[in-house]
C-alpha cells in the first residue's frame, strides 16, 4: 500500500506540472502544496491486517481467519485535493446544493 501512495503523490505532483504548464499557476502551486502535505501522511493511507481463530469449531476445522481493516481509502489523499480544488469553483454556481439544508431551502424557494 506504500508504494501505490507513493505513486499517487507522484500523480499528483505530475498533475500540478501539467496545471502550472496550461497557465493554471494557483492551481498547480496548491496541488504541489497538497500533495506535499499528504506525503506526510502515509501512515494514514496504510491498512491493519488482523485475524482471529474460532475456538468453538470441531478440532481439525479451527483456522486463523484474516481481517483487513482500514480507517482511510487509499485514495482519500487524492480526494482532498480535488476536493480543495473543485470546493470553491463549484460554490460560485448558484445551483449546486452542499448540504440538506440547501436543498431544503432551494426547493422551499422554487
Amino acid at each position: 500500500l506504500e508504494v501505490e501512495h507513493k505513486a499517487i503523490i507522484q500523480g499528483c505532483y505530475r498533475f500540478a506540472k501539467r496545471l502550472q504548464d496550461l497557465g493554471y499557476e494557483k492551481w498547480g502551486r496548491e496541488v504541489r502544496s497538497y500533495a506535499s502535505d499528504c506525503q506526510d501522511k502515509v501512515m494514514s493511507a496504510r491498512s491493519r491486517l488482523g485475524s482471529t481463530i474460532k475456538t468453538h469449531k470441531p478440532i481439525g476445522s479451527i483456522v486463523p481467519r484474516m481481517i483487513h481493516s482500514s480507517v482511510e481509502h487509499s485514495l482519500s489523499a487524492v480526494g482532498e485535493v480535488v476536493n480543495r480544488i473543485l470546493n470553491p469553483i463549484l460554490k460560485r454556481l448558484p445551483h449546486v446544493c452542499f448540504s440538506s439544508e440547501d436543498v431544503h431551502n432551494a426547493v422551499q424557494n422554487a
